[in-house]
């Protein structure tokens, strides 16, 4: 069995190229036999109308059957191969080509061969006419069609030069077909090996961009290559940093609660709330990660209920009061009223807290963070808006990818709140987009259907084909 599909390509086009040069030359062979025939069918036609009409005129021109006057008829049948018998009115034979008593006895000798070396075809019965009456019948036999020795000769080198021209066919297919495999195999031996080096770890590799359908081959494999090299590379940096932000609250843990036990410090309030909060940072980090599993899991389902967003943004932005004023921030709510969307309540305060939260990382003491809610046609339109430092233009691609934390940005957090909102979003049909711009703050928009549109109920970052999660700077 033949695997190389280069081979198999070469195989395929050298078959194609024969079996059209094959076809071709039957079909001319056919085409070619066809015409000669008819042609040969053609002319016997007219020799035997030039027959009948000359032994009409030889009738009416002696007012009768005249031996002596057919006989003159036997090299015109010699030269044409014909067995002609000539029957009066009654049927009585008056002449045959047979029976030629000619003057030349090497003519009737070699009118004999002739006949005698031709295969006829069945005989024709002609009745002979003079007018409206009739004199006779001409019994003819005509000979086979059969192309006389020049015609066989052009034929032959005809057949000849078909068989070159498919030859030469042959070779051409050959040689293209080479030519087009090694185009054909060259990009999927490239993808063959780059998916190789992807494989052991070499995220870099990447294919050259052609045209075609192995063009659009090539770039949905850079950009799956690409999509993978990063998603990598924010794995390692999560697992950096996240292995750094386990490091910090156990060690102050092990060392105060060693303190503890030898009794280096005292049992006090002040030393009991230290470990608390180390203890309350270890959870928010564990409860990210366990949100991350989550989405990542298809047992992650929606409880979908009738809900209004207005006092769900209310009762989020009631429990925030207290961080908001001990971070010194101000708030501004527009919250249009009676805005119901069908979802799950949990994951939709999920949204408004991650939210929140990442404002009040992000935003200086004295900023302002602003929500509106707003009941515009099928959809709620909700935007979170602050004043803080913005976020650069080159990072607004990546916010919504898991792992993903500004550089130079200060931040306890592990970068997955934003993505979990994203995916929230989008499992409620929504849409979400952020506009930023460095030093000018940030507001994100977020839409949601007022009526059941296809509502997904695995939570999957992959299963909402209905959704979109839009970037844009200002």
């Amino acid at each position: 069995m033949i695997r190389s599909l280069k081979t198999r390509l070469v195989i395929a086009f050298t078959a194609v190229g024969l079996g059209a040069a094959a076809i071709t030359a039957l079909v001319v062979h056919l085409a070619f036999s066809a015409q000669f025939n008819n042609y040969l069918s053609a002319q016997q036609k007219i020799t035997q109308q030039n027959l009948i009409h000359t032994l009409v005129f030889d009738y009416q021109n002696h007012h009768g059957w005249k031996i002596s006057s057919l006989n003159h008829l036997d090299m015109y049948t010699m030269m044409n191969n014909l067995d002609v018998e000539v029957l009066n009115n009654s049927g009585k034979l008056v002449w045959s080509s047979k029976k030629i008593n000619s003057y030349m006895p090497m003519s009737r000798e070699m009118s004999e061969k002739m006949l005698s070396s031709t295969r006829h075809l069945n005989q024709e019965s002609i009745p002979l006419f003079l007018g409206k009456s009739h004199i006779g019948t001409a019994l003819i036999r005509l000979p086979q069609l059969k192309l006389p020795a020049i015609d066989q000769a052009f034929e032959k080198s005809v057949e000849n030069l078909i068989l070159v021209a498919s030859l030469a066919a042959g070779m051409i297919a050959i040689i293209i077909g080479i030519t087009l495999a090694r185009k054909i195999v060259a990009p999927v031996q490239s993808l063959t090996n780059a998916s190789l080096a992807m494989s052991k770890g070499q995220y870099s590799a990447r294919l050259k961009p052609s045209i075609g359908e192995l063009g659009e081959m090539a770039v949905a494999f850079n950009t799956m290559a690409t999509t993978i090299e990063t998603q990598e590379r924010l794995r390692y940096t999560f697992s950096r940093d996240i292995a750094h932000e386990l490091r910090t609250p156990l060690m102050i843990l092990q060392g105060q609660i060693e303190a503890l036990q030898d009794g280096l410090i005292p049992s006090s309030e002040e030393t009991l709330s230290s470990l608390h909060n180390e203890i309350l940072r270890l959870t928010r980090l564990v409860a990210d990660l366990e949100t991350m599993a989550s989405a990542d899991s298809a047992g992650f389902s929606l409880h979908n209920q009738i809900i209004c967003l207005d006092e769900l943004a209310e009762q989020t932005l009631a429990d925030f009061h207290g961080p908001l004023k001990e971070a010194n921030l101000f708030i501004k709510s527009q919250l249009d009223e009676h805005v119901e969307v069908l979802g799950d309540p949990n994951r939709l305060h999920q949204i408004f807290t991650n939210l929140l939260s990442n404002a009040t990382k992000f935003v200086p003491p004295g900023g302002t963070i602003e929500i509106t809610l707003k009941n515009n046609d099928s959809y709620a339109h909700l935007s979170i808006s602050d004043n803080g430092p913005g976020i650069e233009e080159s990072e607004i691609p990546f916010i919504f990818d898991r792992f993903f934390r500004g550089k130079g940005v200060k931040s306890t957090g592990s970068g997955i709140g934003l993505a979990v909102v994203a995916d929230l979003v989008q499992a409620h049909n929504g849409e979400i987009s952020v506009e930023s711009k460095k030093g000018h703050g940030t507001t994100f928009l977020l839409r949601f259907p007022k009526t059941p549109q296809n509502l997904h109920n695995s939570f999957t970052s992959s299963s909402y084909p209905n959704s979109k999660v839009l970037n844009k700077a200002k």
